[in-house]
């Protein structure tokens, strides 16, 4: 009986798993025909849009949008005037006291954009304005007579003839088509001015008639006898709705109505209004806040935006409600509760005036989401980091997380179960994820927890010799065998003998692991390849050794480096992963694949997977590529959306049931469709344009920025020149690099910084035609995605023109031939009073060659050329002349006891004494420091012996002055006559004897 109740318990569980197998089985199989089966997975994306402008921030309470006629989005604000907004500059307009055509109230309820252009402005206090894009001025109507449109204005809606509907605190006007003429249709004010119900909604019906949101309820006017009736509704318990706030009719006909606290109503098409008890007034996703305005989004849900409760997505078909609310977990969500207006562009991607800011819905979204724990719904993951992902044999989807947390993926059940790993597993991420033969799941953290797939339950799994607090990095099952990679080395374990082997490195043993830090693990032609932190092993089960490869330095033809990150195995191909780089080994041939120029490449690379149709995908740390297997292309995908959120961990990829790509990172799960083409470039569905031109700091008004192909046309005067410029699709996917260029100007195309503002600055620009031309480009693909070009004329001054430059130039030939002949006779007077000074300064420059700065008497120089050229003629002419030399007694004491400039002035006192005794005709010089000497034509020894005693008397007589005291001075002189056989040394020797005979005699006296 035992027996039998074993068999039977064992048979009823074989049963079991074959009734779960086929029951996921064809879920698989129906999950593989569904469209989407991550439908009602995907999170919806909302972005706060950027808008500052600069250091200043200008979002401020927005609560109107429009959108003109060029693509610009502009933002009214409650407080803080309007915002023209391209996608990436933003201009702001206030009210200004010292202009009188300025804005004139800076809180705005509505606005409407304008064929031409410009805008229609429904502002709090000043009325309706109108922005003229010609001279950026802005024009109020009249508030008075009967063109009064009302101080408050709420809504401004075109009707079906070119004119405007207005809703303000009296009732409802009209501009008619000219833009010109008002008229009052419908007003609730009494004749002593107080109004007793205001207009909040206009709705216009495709017969002509209008729908009024009122704050005493729901209006209607018939065109046919121009009446306006309130709506009562005598079949529904809501006899009247009061506080209209919006107005909305949706795609199937239905008429929402939003309330200021009554919560959320809709008319269907047979008349009948309902409320359902999720949108009532005191439900807790109403809470009585006011709706102010509906969307409908290209899914068919209505968004529904309260103030202070959020945004909520209405789901028609199930009637479900969910929030789309401020959530400090989640920043691709709002970050604010309070809704105050959509704009739907006809892309089908929602704008969102998100309280403090401006919020972006893009519906298509690249195709890629993520998936994470947001919090805004059941359907979330208990942890935002995925570490690891497995797809079981029947599809299902398990996530290691972290914290020790697995979650369970039912897409076609529509739910996820939360597991939890149990002692010190627990407190580890799950770092990988193995299916087991039995179907059982295997997770990895600190140590190994084995998950039950029948009621999920989690108990730790023991491995013989396996630390149970180890980090577990890598797990691989192949015929029984388990292969765990750990920070310790590879540990093997035989499930069906529970015998364990530990492999390690050894330094001494170059044929064992490489590195005991192992990163990941595949199998190729039954060889065991593993990922090590240093060098890359391959383990033959056979014979139970290890082979390696290593980057060396001295061979630059083995692989750049030693860190191995990720390993994927292709058919013949071993796909190897490496910091900075991606390896391709093909039978014993390992190469490095090229690169493209791409930041990707600069990237550790994390995971390598092939998907269904046989494309390698490359994961970074925060990108990601793709290698298409018919061309060897690699493209690059740049998510414009939440990539810089996302860091992708290393060997977290796997392919589902449909063929998507799950990647696993720090923000969740992200899943990229398998009918996504990463080499198929998008098309943006908007071009790019010049959005403001400003020169010599004034800008040109917004109506006269040229379009593509328009010229702009410039002053003469416009040294400076700024152009700003964007791709206004709003919700391109893809990263966008600009480049610009000014042709007559520039001599390439110059290529703006990645993420900078996209603007220009021009100095000093010339007169003459060129063309501006830009372009947009992606990361990674060489040809641009667009294209455009701007004629660009800066006109001529007035002597720039041709017929001007030839007048200008026959007159200054003239002015030149008159010029040139003046200055010619000047020059020839010029010559010659210049050869004069030039003379007089020859003899001046002589002089002072020839001259001793300091007593002005001949130099030595001079003084020996006239001494030998006076000896040279009395060989000829016999003509007598003699010659004394003078020298100062005990100079060295005058100078060591006065000082030098004592003894200057002493030098200079002897030289005027010399002067003031010699004869015209005689020659005296400084021959030295304190030596002089001086030559008399014709005079025989007596007659210098007469001058040189009279110089010497005059010396020694008087002392010589100098600052308030006398310095007493005397000289010796030795005196010499030209004999027969003198020459110039001779003679100059002799008369030298004589000096120092007379210092030998007693000084101050003349010897000869």
């Amino acid at each position: 009986m035992l027996y039998i109740s074993c068999f039977l318990q064992k048979k009823g569980l074989f049963l079991l798993y074959i009734y779960i197998g086929i029951t996921v089985f064809f879920a698989g199989m129906t999950s593989l025909n569904a469209a989407d089966t991550w439908a009602d997975w995907r999170p919806v994306y909302i972005q706060t849009v950027d808008i500052s402008n600069g250091n200043q921030n200008l979002n401020s309470n927005i609560s109107a949008i429009a959108k003109d006629k060029q693509g610009i989005f502009w933002f009214g604000t409650a407080g803080s005037g309007l915002i023209r907004y391209d996608g990436q500059h933003a201009d702001i307009l206030r009210y200004s006291s010292s202009y009188n055509l300025s804005l004139p109230d800076n809180v705005i309820h509505s606005l409407a954009a304008l064929p031409d252009g410009g805008l229609l402005i429904g502002t709090d206090v000043a009325g309706v304005v109108r922005f003229n894009p010609m001279d950026n001025n802005f024009y109020p109507y009249p508030a008075t007579g009967k063109q009064y449109l009302g101080s408050r204005i709420y809504a401004i809606v075109p009707d079906r003839q070119g004119g405007y509907w207005i809703g303000s605190d009296i009732g409802l006007s009209h501009i008619d088509s000219d833009l010109k003429h008002t008229r009052q249709f419908f007003v609730f004010c009494q004749d002593n001015g107080t109004c007793s119900s205001q207009t909040r909604a206009i709705l216009q019906e495709k017969d002509g008639s209008l729908l009024l949101g009122t704050d005493k309820g729901l209006v209607r006017y018939s065109p046919d006898n121009q009446k306006f009736t309130y709506i009562h509704f005598k079949t529904s318990a809501q006899n009247n709705i009061e506080g209209i706030r919006a107005l909305y009719r949706d795609s199937k006909g239905y008429l929402w109505i939003g309330t200021a606290s009554s919560g959320v109503f809709y008319i269907t098409l047979d008349g009948k209004l309902h409320q359902p008890e999720s949108l009532k007034q005191d439900s807790p996703f109403i809470r009585y806040h006011s709706v102010n305005s509906f969307v409908e989004t290209f899914s068919g849900a209505l968004w529904i935006g309260t103030r202070g409760g959020g945004l909520l997505s209405l789901d028609r078909k199930s009637g479900k409600i969910s929030f789309i609310h401020q959530n400090e977990a989640a920043p691709e969500n709002l970050d604010t509760d309070s809704i105050r207006a959509f704009y739907r562009e006809e892309n089908g991607n929602i704008w969102i005036a998100a309280g403090d800011n401006i919020a972006f819905y893009n519906h298509e979204n690249d195709h890629i989401f993520t998936f994470n724990n947001s919090g805004i719904s059941s359907k979330s993951l208990a942890d935002r980091n995925v570490y690891s992902i497995l797809v079981g044999r029947y599809k299902q989807i398990w996530l290691g997380l972290g914290n020790g947390q697995i979650d369970y993926f039912d897409k076609k059940q529509g739910f996820i179960r939360h597991l939890r790993s149990k002692g010190m597993a627990s407190g580890e991420g799950v770092h990988s994820l193995v299916e087991l033969g039995d179907g059982s799941i295997l997770a990895a953290s600190k140590g190994l927890s084995l998950i039950n797939p029948r009621n999920l339950e989690v108990s730790p799994y023991s491995v013989p010799d396996l630390p149970e607090n180890l980090i577990v990095t890598n797990l691989l099952y192949k015929n029984n065998i388990l292969y765990i990679g750990t920070p310790e080395g590879l540990y093997i374990y035989d499930i069906k003998n529970k015998k364990t082997e530990h492999l390690t490195h050894t330094n001494s043993d170059s044929n064992s692991l490489a590195n005991n830090r192992i990163l990941d693990l595949a199998f190729h032609d039954n060889i065991l390849a593993i990922a090590t932190a240093k060098g890359l092993s391959f383990y033959i089960p056979k014979n139970k050794k290890f082979y390696n490869i290593f980057h060396r330095n001295d061979n630059i033809n083995t692989i750049p480096n030693d860190y191995i990150a990720a390993l994927r195995s292709a058919g013949k191909i071993l796909w190897v992963g490496i910091r900075g780089g991606l390896l391709k080994k093909q039978g014993n041939t390992l190469s490095v694949v090229p690169m493209p120029e791409s930041e990707l490449f600069c990237e550790t690379i994390q995971s390598l997977i092939n998907d269904t149709k046989n494309r390698l995908w490359i994961v970074g740390s925060s990108t990601i590529a793709a290698i298409n297997p018919k061309t060897q292309k690699i493209d690059q995908i740049n998510r414009h959306s939440d990539s810089d959120k996302m860091i992708y961990y290393r060997d977290s990829a796997a392919i589902g049931a449909d063929g998507e790509i799950l990647l696993g990172g720090s923000n969740g799960l992200t899943v990229i469709p398998a009918d996504f083409h990463p080499d198929i470039i998008p098309q943006p569905k908007a071009g790019l344009a010049i959005t403001s031109v400003k020169f010599n700091g004034n800008e040109l008004p917004y109506g006269k920025i040229p379009k593509e192909g328009q010229p702009l046309n410039l002053p003469s005067h416009a040294k400076n020149l700024l152009i700003r410029f964007s791709l206004l699709d709003y919700g391109f996917s893809r990263q966008i690099h600009y480049s610009y260029r000014l042709l007559g100007q520039d001599s390439e195309w110059l290529n703006l910084p990645a993420g900078s503002v996209p603007f220009v600055i021009y100095s000093h620009l010339p007169a003459g035609h060129f063309t501006f031309a830009l372009r947009a480009t992606i990361p990674g693909i060489k040809q641009p995605i667009l294209e455009t070009h701007f004629p660009v004329n800066v006109e001529y001054r007035w002597y720039e023109y041709r017929f001007v430059k030839i007048a200008l130039i026959i007159i200054l030939v003239l002015f030149l031939y008159d010029l040139i002949s003046n200055q010619i006779r000047k020059l020839r007077l010029m010559i010659t009073n210049k050869t004069l000074e030039l003379q007089e300064t020859n003899l001046r420059l002589k002089e002072l060659a020839n001259t001793d700065e300091l007593t002005g008497l001949l130099n030595r120089r001079a003084f020996t050329e006239m001494f030998e050229k006076n000896c040279a003629q009395f060989s000829k002419t016999k003509d007598q002349f003699s010659v004394f030399i003078l020298d100062i007694d005990f100079f060295k004491k005058i100078n060591d006891n006065e000082g030098h400039l004592a003894g200057d002035a002493v030098i200079q006192y002897i030289a005027q004494k010399i002067t003031e005794n010699i004869r015209q005709q005689d020659f005296a010089a400084r021959y030295g420091g304190e030596e002089f000497v001086i030559m008399l034509p014709n005079a025989d020894m007596e007659t210098t012996c007469q001058v040189a005693s009279r110089i010497g008397n005059a010396i020694s007589e008087k002392p010589v002055p100098y600052q308030g005291r006398e310095i007493p001075v005397t000289v010796s002189i030795g005196v010499a006559v030209m004999k027969e056989n003198d020459d110039a040394n001779s003679l100059l020797e002799r008369a030298d004897e004589r000096l120092y005979m007379a210092k030998n005699q007693g000084r101050n006296r003349v010897s000869s």
